[in-house]
């Protein structure tokens, strides 16, 4: 049977998500009165465009959740699940995000809608981010090189989930916690 984790959503992620939100209702309203037309306000016309954008492509890839079924973690976002083969991974550790010294953002959201998306720096070349909360984050890693950082709301839980369906069906990951 599956089990399925919410997403830990820390203070900034909420406070970054709200006002984006905040500024695109905000221009919502002024389309609908008339004050955000291309004719009078060529410039707030694209300002609204490139918001929209910034708002909701964020919105359709962020992770919601993460389901452990009997031989895959799921990471559910809104659009496009990944999977992660259960015999593939090979090691389970819990960190924060400050503990990897990641120093670039080379595809995803800092804070609108979580932190998601891929990161580099000193010791990895791609990392795929998937969290809401950078202070309470699993670390997998798979025998393919892949390298995901996720936020389950109950850490402890999802590692003892993770761990016991793994031991399911014979692989034992390297565990550090």
């Amino acid at each position: 049977m599956a089990q399925k984790f919410k997403v830990k959503w820390s203070s900034r992620a909420i406070i970054t998500t709200v006002i984006f939100n905040a500024a695109a209702l905000i221009l919502i309203i002024m389309y609908a009165a008339g004050l955000l037309t291309p004719e009078k306000n060529p410039s707030g016309w694209i300002s609204y465009a490139i918001i929209a954008v910034v708002i909701h492509l964020p919105y359709l890839l962020h992770p919601t959740a993460y389901i452990i079924t009997e031989d895959k973690l799921l990471i559910v976002r809104p659009i496009k699940n990944t999977a992660i083969s259960l015999s593939e991974i090979d090691f389970l550790r819990e960190n924060r995000f400050a503990d990897f010294n990641l120093k670039w953002r080379m595809l995803g959201s800092g804070g609108v809608w979580g932190f998601w998306g891929y990161f580099s720096g000193d010791h990895f070349n791609k990392i795929n981010v998937q969290a809401c909360d950078l202070e309470h984050l699993v670390f997998i890693a798979t025998t393919e090189h892949r390298f995901y950082l996720l936020s389950p709301k109950d850490r402890d839980q999802f590692m003892n989930a993770m761990v016991s369906r793994m031991d399911k069906i014979g692989k034992v990951p390297q565990v550090v916690g």
